[in-house]
């Protein structure tokens, strides 16, 4: 899966093609924050179908199935609290965040399969890399296509987060945004990366593991990114998947009409 940073990237793109998702700045941080608050499901005790509606059929990564887009439209209303003609600006772009998060993933896990068949390779699991290094070197070529990152996170720093779904509860937002605030708002960089395993109970040892890993994998890492056509070809279809979906919120009646 793309790492919060590119989601970040996407979200940053796609609210500048759809100017009421930065009307304000209110509306500007609620909707960035859908866009990382999705993943929820990796910061308490939640299955992913949950959060991201989806199916898994082999686990995550290649054996999740696409569509939650559709799926999240079929469902919008029942999904929500309140009605969507009756939430704030600000509750509306927090919704419609969450929903370029999941069209995000929808395109990465096509191109996904691309890049494994590109890099001669069956599953993610069989890098040459650790895991953890590639999510290091995803992160710093995601945040280099930031257009302006510093108004980003002054967005997220100042913004609430809205209580308006009912499949995942404004607690469970709020402890995953508790854990992964500094590392977002680093911008993903490397000792924030290290941070957030900390936040998250992974012993010393394997953050110090990882701090070699990275010293010792970087560069093959980077090559690695590069080989399979740069991070951009993560960021580009899923800011146009994302600028497919996204509008459909607004439109009543539409949703079955986009796949």
């Amino acid at each position: 899966m793309a790492t919060l940073i590119a989601h970040l990237v996407v979200g940053e793109r796609v609210s500048a093609s759809l100017g009421r998702l930065c009307s304000s700045s209110t509306a500007y941080g609620a909707f960035l924050l859908g866009c990382v608050l999705v993943d929820a499901n990796h910061y308490a005790d939640l299955e992913r179908h949950q959060t991201h509606l989806v199916k898994l059929s082999n686990g995550e990564g290649g054996g999740a199935t696409t569509g939650s887009c559709a799926t999240f439209l079929e469902r919008r209303d029942s999904l929500l609290l309140r009605r969507w003609s009756t939430l704030t600006e600000s509750e509306q772009a927090f919704v419609a965040g969450y929903l370029c998060h999941l069209a995000a993933d929808d395109a990465w896990l096509e191109v996904s399969r691309g890049l494994l068949e590109d890099l001669g390779l069956g599953t993610w699991e069989d890098l040459p890399v650790p895991a953890e290094v590639m999510v290091v070197t995803f992160n710093a070529s995601s945040h280099d296509l930031f257009d302006d990152f510093s108004a980003v996170a002054s967005a997220l720093e100042v913004t609430r987060i809205p209580d308006i779904f009912a499949h995942v509860s404004q607690s469970t937002f709020e402890r995953m945004w508790d854990v992964a605030r500094g590392y977002v708002l680093a911008g993903g960089r490397l000792e924030s990366y290290l941070g957030l395993l900390k936040a998250q109970g992974r012993p010393s040892a394997h953050v110090e593991t990882v701090r070699q890993q990275v010293d010792r994998y970087g560069g093959e890492a980077a090559d690695l990114v590069q080989a399979a056509g740069g991070i951009e070809r993560f960021i580009q279809p899923a800011i146009e998947r994302a600028l497919q979906a996204v509008p459909q919120l607004w439109h009543e009646g539409s949703s079955n009409r986009w796949r």
